[in-house]
């Protein structure tokens, strides 16, 4: 019996591979090949986020910055990359990081300014994603949410961009935790 120690997302799951050929009379044992851990998954980032899955189009390439497309010292999969949502107060993209994780990409609309951020999967499908930017004279807050993520009764400062996206100035709200309605998500909105 072998055991490797595999990391992925920051848990480590323990797989075993157990490989017998024992010779009994003619007969060969068989071949088992399995994990150990019953949490490990074959969950993948477009199972929790189906945009991803999507054919790539030219507007999913991410924003230049300084002529450059912005890459955040090579964080992403470029492959990856998709537009998630636009509004008058910005862009947004998701893309998949070299690990695996679920990234969102903001540039608000006419600023320099363009940021980032990731999560696990296993983070990503509790609390989905966020990033919130200042400059002076604004701010732009964005969460990422999982496929089929619903809330009721969000503050007004947030409002849905496309079915993955919530964005907006939330610099004056008072900080508030946020459930989905089935209570599998839930959000800090926060100044």
């Amino acid at each position: 019996m072998k055991a490797t120690p595999k990391t992925r997302g920051g848990q480590v799951a323990l797989v075993a591979v157990v490989v017998g050929a024992v010779l009994l009379a003619g007969s060969v044992a068989a071949i088992i090949v399995g994990p150990l851990s019953a949490g490990l998954t074959s969950r993948s980032p477009a199972s929790v986020l189906a945009v991803l899955a999507e054919e790539p189009r030219p507007e999913d390439a991410l924003p230049a910055v300084n002529g450059e497309p912005y890459q955040s010292s090579g964080l992403f999969d470029l492959g990856t990359a998709r537009l998630a949502g636009r509004d008058s107060q910005g862009s947004y993209w998701v893309a998949t990081s070299a690990d695996g994780d679920i990234c969102v990409i903001t540039q608000p609309t006419g600023e320099p300014t363009t940021g980032s951020s990731c999560a696990d999967l296993d983070r990503f499908a509790r609390e989905g994603l966020w990033i919130s930017l200042s400059w002076p004279g604004g701010s732009l807050s964005t969460f990422v949410l999982p496929d089929g993520t619903r809330f009721e009764n969000l503050p007004s400062s947030l409002r849905p961009v496309g079915s993955n996206i919530l964005a907006g100035d939330t610099s004056e709200e008072s900080p508030q935790v946020l459930t989905s309605v089935d209570g599998r998500v839930s959000i800090y909105v926060a100044r």
